[in-house]
């Protein structure tokens, strides 16, 4: 357990989320502790000291209830209200319907509704909004092939060895407006899984890369690629080249989609979930 925990911080992403998580976990016992201005919190312990129940309730908020504190109920009724709907969910079947449709359409839907850059956290709906990446072009590639999500996530084997995107330095590039930046930090670790079984997904980058592509990557897990180019000329060279050699059927030429006020075709997002 021990060398498990060392594993974890040996990785800056997921030492950042565990320091996270502690941090958030003083800033609710300090704010546990600080009694909300004008209640006479005497009368309020007399009051659930000689109640069962609103003793059970302070049980569950970690004493806060009683000192009436600025976080007096804590997370409890976050809690509460998820095993509703989990319990709802059973006698209602429609309920679970909607819930299975949440989840398959929470990770792409609100970036495709707000459109730009932007940093995507959790499975895809916490988004914030990054200033527009500098100018270049992108070729986007989809071999005439279909990958299973499913598949792909059932077979990613992580471990401390896994090389991950830094996504920091991805949106510190972002906002510098450097470009080199960007395709210098670029990284997918669901390649380790797709190219392996489709490795036409390869040649496609190969082709990019060796046709003057800044870089070249596996969009999500597959199977489009999309390579960043400086000039345009040299993008539609590479796409003519992956359409000559039969690599994908679908071949566009294309640029980063702006948000209101600029100009564009496609779309960025820089992502910590995965």
């Amino acid at each position: 357990m021990l060398e498990t925990i060392k594993n974890a911080f040996k990785t800056k992403e997921i030492r950042n989320k565990l320091l996270f998580v502690f941090m958030g976990l003083i800033v609710v016992r300090i704010g546990c502790n600080i009694p909300i201005p004008g209640v006479n919190t005497a009368v309020i312990q007399n009051l659930f000291n000689n109640n069962q129940a609103l003793g059970f309730l302070d049980v569950m908020t970690g004493g806060s209830f009683t000192r009436m504190s600025i976080f007096a109920l804590n997370i409890t009724p976050y809690i509460t209200a998820s095993i509703i709907i989990q319990l709802l969910t059973i006698a209602i079947p429609r309920l679970e319907e909607m819930q299975k449709l949440g989840v398959s359409l929470g990770a792409d839907v609100p970036y495709c509704i707000m459109g730009g850059t932007a940093l995507s956290e959790g499975i895809g709906e916490i988004l914030t909004p990054l200033p527009q990446p500098p100018h270049c072009i992108l070729v986007l590639a989809k071999p005439d092939i279909g990958v299973s999500t499913k598949f792909v996530y059932g077979n990613l084997q992580l471990g401390p060895a896994t090389r991950h995107p830094d996504i920091d330095k991805m949106e510190e590039a972002i906002r510098e407006g450097s470009l080199g930046g960007i395709t210098e930090t670029m990284g997918n670790v669901l390649e380790t899984v797709t190219i392996p079984a489709h490795p036409v997904i390869q040649e496609i980058k190969n082709t990019m890369a060796r046709e003057g592509a800044e870089n070249a990557l596996m969009s999500g897990s597959g199977p489009t690629v999309f390579g960043i180019f400086k000039e345009e000329a040299t993008a539609r060279r590479a796409a003519c080249a992956i359409k000559e050699a039969g690599l994908a059927g679908q071949v566009f030429v294309t640029g980063f989609h702006h948000r209101k006020g600029g100009s564009g075709n496609g779309g960025t997002v820089a992502g910590r979930n995965g």
